[in-house]
């Protein structure tokens, strides 16, 4: 069949036709043309209008620093590189500034990060994080707020564990909450202890009646309770505490209520004395921790090897390092055989043998080892 259309029959075809479908150009172009011209305009508008917003939030940002440099007497001075650095530097804030959070933050953060941390433990990681990340600037709370809510929902510790008011990182604390933490872990540990003999008894009365400090000294220092016959008391300890004379009578009372008791025959054993024995004050000993607490390092330099590899472990430990090795390094006496290449360390109380076993033992041998000695079983 042949389609094509011949010019006579083109013509007589009704012109109506060809009205109706539009021609190259024609109006459906000029419509999209218009269209695309209104959204350039509209685009342009736009763009106008924020840059009035930029230039209006500019004009109102340089004149609260006109009054700023108003109030510092500054309104004439030249603006140089260097001061014109220290203005640029001024709008941008690390994590440090940002400490400590409010409890606005806090409810902000446990809703974009979906972890429901308190606030005590927020500002806690917050403030271990501004000691370690110091190359984090921020120009806006709100990036600062974006920033933490990625840190928070990556978090590793669990919430439920760290949701308390006592919660403290470790880093965060200076020498003297770190002497006061170990302290009460020290002291808690003992009153909660399951031991039901006389002794115990005994030490766990001194945590709950002496004052901290001495409780603490007193009881790490404790060797043994010898009970003599003529109703005394003999009180060992492996170092000199001082001790005031009601501090005694405490003492006395706490073993009389542990230690007095009814003999086979029916009779009351009374104890009505105590004796205290241990070493003697020495006059150079407040010098040499005098000396420890301004320079440790050097302290320990003069213990030869010994000194070396506690040198080494409170490099190891961090901030924590100092008060490690003052309340626990130090009461160790340390035995050098220089020829086997051996360490033998003693330890003053069971008490601190079994600390050093369980958190410390092992980073010690490792330290020994690198320095080629060989430390041998810890003993009491």
């Amino acid at each position: 069949m042949d389609i094509r259309v011949r010019s006579t029959e083109l013509a007589s075809i009704n012109s109506t036709v060809f009205e109706e479908t539009p021609p190259f150009g024609g109006e459906h172009i000029r419509k999209k043309n218009k269209i695309r011209s209104m959204n350039l305009s509209n685009s342009f508008e736009n763009n106008l209008e924020s840059k009035n917003l930029d230039a209006e939030a500019e004009h109102k940002y340089k004149e609260s620093h006109f009054e700023n440099l108003k109030e510092q007497g500054r309104v004439g001075e030249e603006v140089t590189s260097a001061n014109n650095k220290a203005l640029q530097q001024n709008k941008q804030r690390q994590l440090e500034d940002f400490y400590p959070l409010s409890a606005e933050d806090c409810s902000s953060l446990q809703s974009t990060s979906g972890r429901e941390f308190s606030l005590n433990a927020m500002n806690e990681i917050l403030k271990n994080m501004s000691k370690r990340i110091t190359n984090r600037f921020f120009y806006s709370k709100k990036g600062f707020l974006s920033y933490m809510s990625h840190a928070f929902r990556y978090e590793k510790r669990d919430a439920v564990k760290i949701n308390n008011t006592d919660f403290r990182i470790r880093a965060n604390l200076d020498s003297s909450e770190q002497t006061l933490q170990i302290q009460e872990k020290y002291l808690t540990e003992l009153e909660y202890s399951l031991q039901v003999s006389p002794e115990w008894h005994f030490k766990k009365k001194l945590a709950s009646v002496l004052e901290r400090n001495k409780a603490y000294n007193l009881l790490t220092a404790y060797k043994g309770l010898e009970i003599e016959q003529g109703k005394n008391c003999k009180l060992i300890l492996t170092k000199h505490i001082e001790l005031t004379a009601n501090d005694k009578e405490i003492i006395l009372n706490q073993i009389k209520a542990t230690h007095q008791q009814v003999e086979g025959a029916g009779t009351y054993n009374t104890i009505e004395d105590l004796v205290i024995a241990m070493p003697q004050k020495s006059i150079e000993k407040p010098r040499q921790q005098q000396s420890t607490k301004e320079n440790p390092s050097e302290n320990r330099k003069s213990l030869g090897i010994w000194g070396e590899v506690r040198s080494a472990l409170v490099k190891s430990l961090g901030d924590q390092g100092e008060a490690i090795d003052n309340h626990w390094l130090s009461n160790l006496d340390a035995n050098i055989d220089k020829q086997n290449n051996k360490i033998e360390l003693k330890a003053p109380s069971e008490f601190v043998k079994s600390y050093i076993e369980e958190r410390l033992w092992l980073s010690i041998s490792e330290i020994a080892r690198a320095s080629g000695f060989e430390l041998k079983q810890i003993e009491c």
